[in-house]
């Protein structure tokens, strides 16, 4: 078997493979802020309904691959996926999504942006799909070795997008998936330059000279990604959040990691938020921001500057119910919201500072 080219196929393999664990979280992520949470089976079924379509297309084709120009065609179809990769993540971006409601019109309406969205969805899977099929029955190289590749490249992937994803936002992240692509068809090339295959006619789809330059898509998709990065929010960003327009503002923050993403919105004085206010509260007037993760979970964070008086409101709130009535104990706060969780069990005591409570709590983010 030949060893020249061989450590640039797999390292060319290990990448595309990541890519397909990387792009498959992001989507979930973004589509649990764009519209709900269970879509996050729509991101595996497309996945998986994209990589059957692209490894059918090399089964029926077969005349369009053959082994001599192996990598040749691994070049163009990293080259393909990274270009897909991108657009897709432009799309979906954009994309308006909006649930059933009305008459059949309406239907219609929702089964276009959906039928959309699959489509948006599925392609950089088909070429992803195409080039691990032709990588596990085309390469001279043994099956174990290029499944095992395969597999730890997969489980990279799933490990490496945790890291992105707490640097960068997911929108960001989505482009960074392109320059691994990319980057997956600069290796295939050098592994072609090393096997010294020689160049033959490709398929119609692949006679652009875009996909015959890998690097520099990778470097342009990488900056893409970094740039866009550095300048957010006002770079590209999610413009629908659970089926409406979102509205950033400059003192906004938005922060993204590996299993949220958080608003935070600019400050405003008032009357304080309150899930259950009493009949009986004082008019109280405080400053605090309202915030939300994922779109639609929601909560207050008031300025809090050691004076525990300052939050005396948080007595008068319906949830703050069962510290008034049990003082002592222990209380467990699951999620701790803006941090009102954290100081109701310390406001419940009778002299109102943090020693005189009896209860002790513990959270749970």
């Amino acid at each position: 078997m030949p060893a020249a080219g061989k450590s640039s196929f797999l390292v060319g393999l290990f990448l595309i493979c990541a890519c397909c664990l990387m792009l498959q979280i992001i989507e979930t992520r973004i589509l649990s802020v764009v519209a709900y949470y269970y879509l996050a089976f729509l991101a595996i079924g497309m996945a998986m309904f994209g990589m059957t379509a692209g490894s059918l297309f090399v089964y029926f084709r077969e005349q369009l691959f053959s082994d001599a120009r192996l990598m040749q065609n691994l070049v163009w179809i990293s080259s393909a996926f990274a270009i897909t990769v991108v657009l897709s993540g432009f799309l979906t971006i954009t994309t308006v999504l909006t649930g059933v409601s009305g008459g059949a019109s309406q239907l219609l309406t929702t089964a276009l942006q959906w039928g959309k969205l699959v489509v948006i969805l599925a392609t950089p899977y088909f070429f992803a799909g195409m080039a691990i099929s032709l990588a596990l029955t085309r390469s001279p190289w043994p099956v174990p070795l290029v499944y095992g590749v395969d597999l730890v490249g997969a489980a990279t992937g799933c490990l490496i997008v945790l890291a992105v994803l707490t640097l960068i936002d997911s929108v960001s992240a989505w482009f960074l998936v392109g320059a691994f692509g990319a980057a997956a068809g600069v290796f295939f090339a050098q592994a072609q330059r090393a096997m010294k295959q020689v160049k033959a006619p490709l398929p119609a789809i692949a006679r652009s000279r875009i996909f015959a330059r890998p690097s520099l898509l990778a470097a342009g998709f990488a900056c893409l990604a970094i740039g866009n990065a550095a300048i957010q929010p006002y770079g590209f960003r999610l413009s629908m959040v659970k089926e409406a327009a979102e509205i950033v503002r400059p003192d906004d923050f938005i922060i993204w990691n590996s299993f949220s993403r958080i608003l935070v919105r600019s400050s405003h004085e008032g009357q304080p938020s309150m899930w259950g206010p009493s009949a009986k509260m004082p008019v109280y007037r405080r400053d605090e921001r309202g915030m939300n993760i994922d779109g639609s979970a929601a909560s207050a964070m008031y300025r809090f500057e050691g004076d525990l008086s300052q939050l005396e409101f948080l007595q008068y709130d319906i949830t703050n119910l069962a510290y008034s009535i049990r003082k002592s104990g222990r209380a467990a706060v699951i999620g701790v919201g803006g941090g009102r969780d954290c100081f109701r069990p310390r406001i419940s005591g009778s002299a109102m500072s943090p020693a005189s409570s009896s209860i002790r709590y513990s959270s749970i983010c």
